[in-house]
């Protein structure tokens, strides 16, 4: 689970901004979204679940941390789909325009 997320990260995420500007040769992409501050701080939230919880089971990975993962998961794709969809209805958590 940490391998391919530290793939994601250092390889799926960075490869396709990376093509997009030899491609187009632009200085910055845009990136249309309200919710990308509460998404960015639920993620740094749930890596230091993530953390906790590994510790809390004795620095191993075991069958019985996939419950609470799920958990955090699920709720993690509510709070984003809820975002998205309802962005109107929460200004105050979705809007940080400069």
């Amino acid at each position: 689970a940490l391998g391919s997320n530290i793939f994601d990260f250092g390889v799926g995420l960075p490869l396709p901004w990376i093509l997009f500007y030899i491609v187009r040769q632009e200085a910055s992409i845009p990136i249309q979204t309200n919710t990308l501050y509460v998404s960015v701080a639920t993620l740094v939230f749930l890596l230091g679940a993530l953390v906790l919880l590994i510790k809390l089971w004795g620095w191993e990975l075991k069958r019985s941390m996939a419950p609470p993962l799920f958990i955090l998961y699920v709720l993690f794709i509510v709070e984003s789909l809820l975002l998205d969809n309802n962005k109107d209805q929460f200004p105050q958590l979705v809007a940080r325009r400069g």
